[in-house]
């Protein structure tokens, strides 16, 4: 029940209308990464040198999550603004927010601020760390 759009192979843009006349965006990475999974756990990658080793899967979750949560209150008339959901590719390699903005896919949302859903291991449980600008990101690419 929420818009959606692939604009790349694995990337996927989720939309929510709210309330007001803003937009914002919520992020988290998707993909695993090409390592061999040496761990012995139930739920182990099923497919060898594919592995979600720096928490992608949990990222993805957690974002999955807020949609739901932000459906629940889009359908009760309470979503205050226009929300945005970024599925993206490619973090670590291939330029995935570089690919998904050359492939258009902001272009038919007016984004003012997009936040990042990223764990962070060393937190207390329960908490939220948020900065202005960049926290957690790199320039490698």
């Amino acid at each position: 029940g929420v818009e959606y759009q692939r604009p790349l192979d694995t990337g996927v843009i989720a939309y929510l209308p709210g309330n007001g006349e803003h937009t914002i965006a919520y992020r988290a990475d998707i993909d695993a990464l090409p390592i061999f999974e040496e761990n012995d756990i139930d739920f182990k990658s099923k497919t060898d040198n594919v592995m979600h080793a720096c928490g992608h899967d949990g990222h993805t979750t957690a974002l999955m999550l807020f949609v739901k949560r932000c459906k629940h209150a889009a359908d009760c008339g309470e979503l205050p603004q226009n929300i945005v959901f970024i599925f993206q590719p490619a973090e670590e390699t291939g330029g995935g927010a570089n690919r998904l903005i050359r492939a258009g896919a902001f272009n038919r949302y007016p984004i003012e601020a997009v936040f990042g859903v990223h764990v962070m291991p060393f937190e207390n449980e329960g908490h939220v760390v948020i900065r202005d600008e960049e926290i957690t990101a790199s320039a490698t690419e």
